[in-house]
């Protein structure tokens, strides 16, 4: 029987910076969503090895990797989801890549190596309180700033995300739709039609007041 696994992207309050949990045992057909709580963030999938790194960029071969762009959420909003459908049991660590918040602990995987124990959530998160950089797919790979805000105009495409995917508002009308034949990690990205707009030309000097934590 299917179970949909439930994440919580922050707390309502956006204080914790965390994913919550942030470790989560799926079995194969299984799926995780994300829910997202105020005020910007995303789910990037990495390696173990090379937190706040896109493991799309870390390993080529990667094509199934997901991300699913940011989602600007607002508590007047209907709830903004991001699912993923559980084609493996092989270990699938994440981070969010807005600001420092994968340096500040944003981390979570789902289906940890039982068979090397000590590689669990907590070792990922500070392998990265380390990294320099946190890496949106798509940016260059340089040093930012506690205070960078990066550009929620990086929205997945069908060549970022694996398998077909679409935007709405949980309880709204559906704003855009695209599918694709991609690899088999399929993803649903629910965003709003805000996001959308920021796809389409936002900038950063008004989006900075208003995300930037």
């Amino acid at each position: 029987m299917q179970t949909m696994h439930i994440v919580q992207v922050d707390s309502p309050d956006n204080m914790t910076l965390r994913f919550m949990p942030d470790t989560i045992h799926a079995a194969v057909g299984d799926r995780v969503q994300f829910q997202y709580n105020p005020m910007n963030h995303s789910v990037v999938q990495a390696a173990f090895d090379t937190p706040c790194q896109p493991l799309m960029e870390t390993n080529p071969n990667a094509t199934n990797a997901f991300f699913s762009g940011f989602m600007p959420a607002a508590s007047t909003e209907g709830t903004l989801t991001f699912t993923i459908d559980i084609m493996d049991e092989m270990p699938k660590w994440y981070y969010c890549s807005q600001g420092r918040h994968c340096q500040g602990g944003m981390v979570g995987v789902i289906n940890p190596p039982a068979a090397a124990p000590e590689n669990n959530v907590d070792s990922f998160r500070a392998k990265a309180a380390g990294v320099a950089m946190n890496v949106t797919p798509g940016q260059s790979m340089s040093p930012i700033s506690n205070s960078n805000v990066t550009s929620p105009s990086l929205q997945p495409s069908s060549g970022t995300v694996g398998g077909g995917f679409s935007t709405s508002v949980v309880g709204g009308g559906v704003a855009a739709s695209a599918t694709s034949s991609g690899p088999a990690q399929q993803t649903v990205n629910a965003a709003p039609g805000r996001a959308q707009g920021a796809a389409l030309g936002v900038g950063l000097a008004g989006l900075a007041a208003f995300f930037a934590l």
